[in-house]
């Protein structure tokens, strides 16, 4: 009973402790919303705000819906993805759960960032135009999400070259932007619009999209600096170089005040690079070293190019000695990077495309095609030896079928041969005993009277011939005669001695045989068979006149 009790105590705590924790994470979700709604209007205080619900413990959903929430924040903050943009979305949580519009958003982000840390990404592009399709096919009505997705695909097209279709989605970008009051996104898309018109040399017009940051003072910082970045570019091509390195120094002194992890080392080379243009070779040395001493990462990809750059200058100056050193380090660098470039593309396309299970798959596929391939092999010969067998089999029953044809016909015509000769033996059977009865009386009176034995003998004997015929006449008028001859031609115009006659020369027997069967000699019997011929021929010719 106590074992019971403690049972069911324990029972009810856990029940309550699984309420409590589903309840507490009710409320995390409710809170999550909550910041939601802020992201577009206050990103940094939502960034602040998810640090704190971070160190609670999270269940998958609300941990997932938080790293949206985190990437979306830092993206309209910041200008830019995370650091650690290879961290992506669970998007199929929010599909398994039909939420379309956070899928939606999810599949963006990742294609977002996936983007920034690689510009010829194609699995962004897939993203990003999957997070289009579901926006339009579904009807979402989040201009704020429109905007932003169509910016991206704008920066998309830009970096494929397809500025036509850059430009309508950039437009369409700034025509939500304006509706949703969103001025990160529209700003945005104000620079890649002139980043497009710079591309085609339409200097006016690209001026045009940099007018609209006159009046504007609450704007985050990077987009200044991508302002004065571009006003850089602009006046570099109109060929007014101390314009622009004017605004390369309000450019880096945007980035230091606001503390924006920019690369200075490319802004002090753009420095030197427009000194270098004026003639002025001592700023020009002086912002190359600056450009040299502000790398980050000695291994980065780029560092080789400003320790290049530094040595080109000391090697103009003739200070070999300084501009070996640098081209050394430039050296070493370059095969640095490149390495832990290749090391990271690497590692990178195995994370991405996790290819050890793709491999394993392959190897999977292979060993079933192996065994597919012995399978097939396998039935093809059974089939083959099945075939071979059945062509045999039926070719020994053609065989039997046709000996057995041939059998039966030869059967039917040893029947008849048979029948016949057993129905005239049957008939004239007693003829001879009665002839030889006959004889023997007549040959008693021969002794008596000589004269009139021969008449006597001849009298007898043509009596017999004549019963003989009348008997073998017989044959011809019974139903297994009819049905057994039936199929032989113009029967009609014979007599019934000629009938059998006929008969026995159809089924085979010679001359001889058929005089010995009817008592006569074979002259009779070619003479009568001269004779039904000519019958036969006749009713032949008589039906050919008719028809």
């Amino acid at each position: 009973m106590k074992k019971i009790l403690v049972f069911l105590l324990a029972a009810f705590l856990v029940s309550c402790s699984t309420v409590k924790e589903n309840g507490s994470q009710k409320l995390i979700n409710q809170r999550l919303t909550n910041l939601d709604k802020l992201i577009y209007t206050s990103p940094g205080d939502v960034l602040d705000s998810l640090n704190r619900i971070d160190n609670m413990i999270l269940n998958a959903e609300n941990k997932n819906y938080s790293k949206l929430i985190r990437k979306i924040s830092y993206e309209f903050l910041n200008g830019k993805s995370e650091p650690d943009s290879s961290i992506l979305i669970k998007a199929d949580l929010f599909r398994a759960k039909e939420d379309t519009y956070n899928y939606t958003r999810a599949l963006l982000f990742n294609g977002i960032s996936m983007f920034n840390s690689n510009r010829n990404d194609s699995t962004a592009y897939i993203l990003i135009r999957d997070a289009e399709n579901l926006y339009n096919r579904n009807g979402i009505k989040d201009y704020n999400l429109g905007g932003t997705l169509n910016l991206y695909m704008g920066r998309i097209y830009r970096a494929r070259g397809k500025r036509e279709e850059a430009a309508k989605s950039i437009q369409k970008s700034i025509e939500m932007s304006i509706k949703a009051a969103n001025k990160i996104t529209l700003f945005n898309g104000r620079l890649e619009m002139f980043w497009i018109y710079f591309g085609q040399k339409q200097y006016s017009d690209a001026l045009a999209q940099l007018i609209y940051f006159a009046d504007e003072t609450d704007l985050p910082p990077f987009l200044f600096y991508n302002m004065n970045h571009a006003l850089y570019y602009y006046h570099t091509a109109k060929t007014d170089y101390t314009i622009a390195v004017e605004y390369l120094r309000k450019t880096m002194n945007v980035a230091q005040k606001a503390k924006l992890d920019v690369n200075y080392s490319q802004l002090h080379y753009l420095v030197a690079a427009n000194f270098k243009r004026q003639g002025n070779l001592d700023s020009t040395l002086h912002y190359s070293k600056l450009s040299v001493a502000a790398i980050k990462d000695s291994i980065s990809i780029n560092s080789h190019f400003y320790y290049k750059y530094l040595a080109d200058q000391y090697s103009d100056r003739e200070n070999y000695k300084e501009a070996w050193e640098n081209y050394r380090k430039a050296y070493s660098i370059y095969i640095k990077a490149f390495t832990k470039f290749s090391q990271e593309r690497v590692t990178e396309i195995e994370r991405k495309y996790d290819i050890k299970s793709k491999e394993a798959i392959i190897k999977s596929l292979k060993n079933q095609r192996t065994i597919l391939i012995f399978i097939l092999i396998l039935a093809t010969i059974l089939s083959l030896a099945t075939v071979y067998i059945l062509m045999r089999l039926l070719k020994r029953h053609h065989r039997k079928a046709v000996l057995a044809v041939k059998d039966k016909v030869h059967f039917k015509q040893d029947n008849r041969r048979l029948w016949i000769t057993s129905e005239i033996c049957k008939t004239t059977s007693f003829v001879l005993p009665q002839l030889i009865d006959s004889v023997y009386k007549e040959a008693l009176r021969c002794r008596r009277v000589s004269s009139e034995t021969f008449d006597s003998l001849n009298s007898v004997i043509d009596q017999a011939n004549l019963m003989t015929r009348s008997a073998l006449a017989s044959i011809t008028s019974r139903e297994e005669f009819m049905e057994m001859y039936s199929h032989l031609p113009n029967m009609e115009r014979l007599t019934d001695y000629e009938k059998l006659i006929y008969i026995l020369s159809e089924d085979g027997f010679t001359n001889q045989e058929i005089g010995d069967f009817l008592n006569t000699t074979q002259s009779s019997i070619r003479s009568l068979k001269g004779r039904i011929h000519k019958k036969i021929q006749q009713n032949d010719d008589t039906s050919d006149t008719n028809s």
